[in-house]
């Protein structure tokens, strides 16, 4: 290697290729990377990393993320291969998403065990008052680790004496308490499902020393629809069964392979259809010159210094409450887990199931449109449920479907298939999906 950080364009047979090969001939110094490119797929992989060779025979787990798969499409649309697979193992038919169920906080908690709260990924966009900075999915801030708490799933692993590859996965790339896994890509519109996939069965390709015990991958295509088109569209349908070809693609790629594996299947929130004619027009009801917003859409965390101002506000709010709930920070439900006082709003509104919250001044010179779908609201309505469906060598395979349960037990079962511990403390409980696991 010429220098200590190289850019090398490569097919994934030759990326395959690349990562037999590396510590052999070519061995870089500990702790160097080399980014490398699989059409859009922009990974950074450390070349220097091995599993322990205790680990070899230890089983693998892949968890793919289906955004926005809303829990009943699996009735609704009956994708063939994602129901193949629940007959293979267990299947929740609604997983409990944690509050707020929005994408960014609830792929966090899959992977920390922590409720949004707690792992600091409160929603996709809100205020720290600590800080005094805005935390944005969809901006700069999102890429910053010191953002992120817990101990991330692909930590624990290489912790553990074992690689782990992510690819697109919320957090992954951000360096959360100055780790990352072997292998890691951030997020692309470019990369498709098949894509997506692509690489996860070429990271299985690798030997025992190189091969991945975690990899996860991360879908993005129903979301998109769900959006743009609505949860009941044929935008939704044609997602679904596009995402359903490739990871039934996987599935049978697993079924062919001698190796341990057990794939984990979960979505990070369901979906809801919006109307235009429900709109709330929030700085309608009061004056909101000088509050910061969280997101739009199903509810908003609204933040203001003056005590004044806040208490003002929601007089105003609640005096015009309809298709709406305003609470002050310390009314909040406790069944929304919101105990992070410095990213917790002062005001939460949340609007009645498919009601949207907006503000004038953000498009001014034009009306306002809403797009197809959101999420956001509580998990008490179920069109917010998640999908949860795991199946392989160290999974039982009922026939009934399991109890629905909270996202935050999912850190603890795949850990338990992994075999891994993390002294780091978490909120999921290794009780609720320790019976569906096949003991050695």
């Amino acid at each position: 290697m010429n220098s200590p950080r190289a850019l090398i364009a490569l097919s994934t047979i030759a990326l395959t290729a690349f990562l037999i090969s590396c510590g052999k001939d070519d061995k870089p110094k500990p702790d160097d990377q080399v980014r490398v490119r699989e059409a859009s797929l922009n990974l950074t992989c450390a070349t220097d990393r091995t599993n322990a060779p205790n680990t070899f025979e230890r089983p693998i787990v892949i968890q793919v993320s289906l955004d926005g798969f809303r829990a009943d499409y699996m009735q609704k649309i009956n994708p063939p291969n994602l129901n193949k697979i629940a007959k293979a193992g267990i299947y929740s038919p609604g997983m409990i998403p944690s509050y707020p169920t929005h994408t960014y906080p609830n792929h966090f908690t899959l992977v920390t065990g922590r409720t949004p709260s707690h792992h600091g990924i409160l929603s996709n966009v809100f205020w720290d008052e600590a800080r005094k900075e805005k935390y944005d999915a969809f901006g700069d801030s999102s890429g910053d680790g010191t953002w992120y708490q817990g101990d991330p799933i692909w930590n624990v692993v290489e912790k553990n004496g074992m690689i782990a590859h992510t690819n697109q996965w919320v957090g992954s790339e951000v360096h959360v308490n100055g780790q990352d896994p072997t292998c890691y890509a951030p997020y692309s519109s470019k990369v498709n499902t098949a894509q997506r996939v692509n690489i996860v069965m070429e990271w299985l390709k690798l030997p025992a020393e190189k091969r991945p015990h975690y990899i996860n991958t991360y879908i993005a295509i129903i979301d998109s629809a769900g959006h743009s088109a609505g949860p009941n569209s044929k935008e939704v349908r044609e997602a679904v069964m596009e995402a359903d070809r490739e990871v039934g693609r996987l599935w049978d790629f697993i079924q062919k392979s001698d190796l341990p594996i057990n794939l984990v299947i979960t979505s990070d929130h369901g979906m809801q259809e919006n109307f235009q004619d429900k709109i709330i027009f929030l700085g309608d009801k009061t004056n909101l010159s000088g509050f910061k917003w969280s997101d739009k859409g199903a509810a908003v965390m609204l933040y203001h210094d003056d005590e004044a101002r806040v208490q003002q506000a929601y007089k105003d709010l609640k005096a015009k409450e309809n298709n709406y709930k305003v609470y002050l920070r310390n009314e909040i439900p406790a069944e929304f887990k919101l105990d992070n006082p410095d990213r917790v709003g002062d005001l939460l509104v949340i609007s009645e199931l498919g009601h949207y919250i907006t503000d004038r001044t953000f498009n001014p010179n034009k009306p306002y449109r809403v797009g197809g779908g959101s999420h956001g609201w509580p998990a008490s309505n179920k069109a917010m449920h998640a999908l949860f469906i795991a199946a392989g060598t160290h999974i039982t395979k009922r026939r009934a479907p399991i109890t629905n349960f909270s996202n935050i037990d999912v850190y603890p079962f795949v850990m338990e298939l992994l075999g891994v511990t993390t002294a780091v403390p978490f909120d999921g409980t290794a009780a609720t999906l320790h019976p569906f696991i096949l003991q050695d």
